[in-house]
């Protein structure tokens, strides 16, 4: 019961303005304005560095583990879906509105990269959707931002569709120890620290892994690494241009006790690379609605999708589906 009041309190002090403004991440808001048989949805895509490759994508194009909650600067790959047996024919589009931003914001909606020839993210919603239109969001400042879109097709009506997402930056698994050591939530710290996601960035540097590990490899193995993305967001690589680090030539034990103690907070495989940037999260109490709780591959594929040596998504897919 203790630890009950303890949330409760800490909840108390978080505005109820942002509690509304957060609450829509984890619940489509979606009203129909006609009658309809779209059966439609606004969603979020992940983007893989298979999908860049398989779909000849730019290669400064950004991917994504298409959750709810995302860093500054990163990509929301937003879609409007409806009904995979409306024909295509029917489809006359989608108007976007971006009805709410935080204040000072510059972010705009703009056309997505992704093109008619890239489909539904997941084999099993392709079954069942397809896409009605697309629209890119990369947000700038922290805070909720507000999605509308209308999609009309035919004889099968138009529906108006609503969705918040809320953008931050990292924190790093320290700040997220502080109550996910079972103080006021789960604890979640310990088990995490018996993974290889734990030291899988620190052994490496350090050559515990052998003499194969390289630049190249960090990416994926370090909290918000984006070398697309030019707004500091708190990531490792963000961090890593301001503080003018660069990777070792030689891989020796004293690699990573040698690094910039906020460069270490962001580094291996930690939290915020499959629930996003938790600044939100930790700055507004605890609320759960504030994070994301992955609910397809996404978060996986992110990083277990990189043709040709580490693909990894189907199995990842599965245990996510079974946890």
């Amino acid at each position: 019961m203790m630890g009950v009041r303890k949330i409760h309190t800490a909840l108390a002090g978080l505005p109820a303005l942002a509690l509304l403004a957060v609450a829509a991440t984890t619940t489509l808001h979606a009203q129909t304005t006609t009658t309809t048989t779209l059966a439609p949805r606004l969603a979020l895509r992940a983007l893989t560095n298979g999908d860049i490759s398989n779909f000849k994508l730019p290669s400064t194009t950004q991917v994504s583990g298409g959750l709810g909650t995302v860093a500054l600067g990163e990509p929301l790959y937003l879609e409007v879906q409806i009904d995979a047996t409306i024909p295509s024919k029917q489809i006359a589009g989608v108007i976007w509105t971006l009805t709410t931003k935080p204040s000072g914001s510059k972010a705009t909606l703009v056309a997505s990269p992704l093109g008619s020839n890239v489909p539904v993210a997941e084999p099993s919603d392709a079954l069942i959707y397809q896409v009605a239109g697309r629209q890119l969001l990369q947000p700038d400042i922290a805070g909720a931002y507000a999605i509308t879109a209308v999609v009309t097709a035919g004889s099968s009506g138009s529906t108006t569709l609503s969705q918040t997402y809320i953008a931050g930056t990292y924190v790093g698994v320290a700040v997220c120890a502080k109550c996910h050591s079972g103080n006021l939530a789960a604890n979640m710290v310990p088990s995490w620290q018996t993974t290889e996601h734990a030291t899988m960035f620190q052994n490496g540097i350090n050559g515990v892994d052998g003499t194969g590990y390289g630049a190249n490899c960090i990416s994926c193995h370090t909290v918000g690494y984006d070398a697309n993305n030019t707004i500091p967001n708190g990531g490792f690589s963000s961090l890593a241009k301001q503080l003018g680090w660069t990777f070792p030539s030689v891989l020796q034990s004293t690699n990573f006790a040698s690094m910039p103690a906020s460069l270490q907070a962001v580094s291996n495989i930690q939290c915020e690379n499959c629930h996003g940037p938790g600044s939100e999260h930790a700055n507004g109490g605890g609320d759960p609605i504030a994070i994301s709780l992955p609910s397809n591959s996404g978060a996986c594929s992110q990083c277990h999708d990189e043709p040709t040596h580490h693909i990894k998504s189907a199995a990842c897919a599965e245990r996510a589906q079974v946890a």
